[in-house]
């Protein structure tokens, strides 16, 4: 268990592990087709995303992502989102995402209505950018996760600039998402042994 403090240092992270690794990067999407006189272009790739971690404590989680440039200014509904799995299976799929839009330092969190992309705003998280860091502060209540130290299992995705009713294969070609296409990465700590 670790506290993060939205406006302290984020050399508060060097300490929390896992760091998760993008694997990938975005590239230039700018080719000929195969087709005689046909040319594929797209340019919604933007925030070059490298590294994600996740911190915890009794009452919140804290989620802290890192581009490899500065990121882009904050506008619109699709940059830099979190999507949470947080009962940690794949056959529930999504259940939270998070900074689809701001006000000031907070950003909404929006529970998913039957499975498809559909969203309802339930609340709102804390967040700071700076430079090419983001962090935000989720509380655990409105996750609907117990207010406990112990063990936590979720899976979690970030992506950037994809559609705004996006299709599974716009996680492969669109905006940036990390990890890629269809995976994503898991936070799970083991339960403590009895002694």
């Amino acid at each position: 268990p670790r506290t993060i403090k939205l406006r302290e240092s984020y050399k508060q992270w060097d300490a929390v592990r896992p760091v998760y690794q993008n694997a990938g990067g975005i590239a230039a999407r700018d080719w000929d087709g195969a087709t005689p006189h046909s040319h594929y272009r797209d340019d919604s790739a933007r925030n070059d995303i490298v590294l994600a971690q996740v911190a915890r404590d009794d009452t919140n989680l804290y989620f802290h992502v890192r581009a490899s440039a500065p990121l882009t200014p904050a506008s619109g509904r699709n940059w830099m989102l979190l999507l949470l799995d947080t009962d940690g299976s794949s056959a529930t799929g999504w259940h939270f995402l998070v900074n689809r839009s701001r006000i000031g330092g907070r950003c909404t969190i929006e529970r998913n209505i039957g499975g498809a992309w559909s969203w309802k705003p339930v609340g709102m998280a804390s967040f700071r950018r700076q430079g090419r860091d983001l962090m935000l502060v989720v509380s655990r209540r409105i996750l609907q996760l117990p207010a406990s130290g112990g063990p936590l299992t979720l899976n979690f995705k970030w992506a950037d600039n994809i559609p705004d009713r996006p299709d599974i294969m716009d996680f492969y070609g669109k905006g940036d998402v990390t990890p890629y296409a269809r995976f994503n990465y898991r936070f799970a700590e083991p339960a403590r042994q009895a002694r």
